[in-house]
């Protein structure tokens, strides 16, 4: 399908809602790919959507064209040294309905809304080839432009003395614990196809850390 010019429809955007989970999780699948963007691949998960829809509500949003999920917006709000800063987690926009202004809606949006409760800065972070990203943010007045390096392990190598990495590694687990009104929107509800119980929740990883108030 061609792209839809602004005229024909109305861009709208509203708080993310549990039956958009699935909707919002297979459109990063399709718009994060290993061969454009491998970093942003390796960490798209739909815990990604559940944990920050879960936690932090009011900062996942989507984006609607007509009747149809046009893109989603997901961010988190984080504090140190009494400094609060709103950060964007995620990002995206079906290819079909890029140019249209989509993003630029869902990012004010985001904006206004970090604004209100209180963040002093914007970050953002993305892949290095990611040059429309890139344009897009700088256009918003993002600077400060800085270089980040990834490094990568692969875990199942076997070493000299023929044990396997991964076995003689500690592990590590990170929780978090949702707030409990949010935690009630999808325990025991059926989320991206699979009933995820209340007992799970406490498994969920955040890429960044809450606020945390007084």
């Amino acid at each position: 399908m061609g792209a839809k010019s602004c005229s024909e429809s109305k861009i709208c955007i509203r708080e993310m809602e549990l039956d958009d989970l699935a909707e919002v999780y297979h459109m990063g699948e399709r718009l994060f790919t290993k061969e454009l963007y491998p970093f942003l691949y390796s960490t798209w998960d739909e815990r990604e959507v559940v944990g920050h829809f879960s936690t932090e509500p009011g900062l996942s949003l989507v984006a609607h064209v007509g009747d149809t999920l046009a893109g989603f917006i997901i961010g988190t709000l984080t504090c140190k040294d009494s400094w609060a800063y709103g950060y964007i987690v995620w990002m995206g926009v079906e290819r079909e309905f890029q140019s249209m202004g989509v993003a630029h809606k869902l990012y004010e949006q985001l904006q206004e809304r970090m604004i209100n409760a209180g963040a002093c800065q914007f970050v953002v972070d993305t892949d290095a080839d990611n040059a429309a990203a890139i344009r897009f943010f700088a256009k918003k007045g993002f600077e400060d432009e800085r270089e980040h390096v990834v490094l990568t392990l692969d875990l199942t190598l076997i070493d000299s003395c023929g044990e396997c990495v991964l076995d003689r590694l500690p592990r590590v687990c990170c929780e978090y614990v949702p707030r409990p009104q949010a935690a009630m929107q999808v325990r025991d509800r059926p989320v991206l196809g699979v009933k995820i119980p209340e007992s799970n929740f406490s498994r969920m990883r955040l890429k960044a850390p809450l606020l945390k108030r007084s």
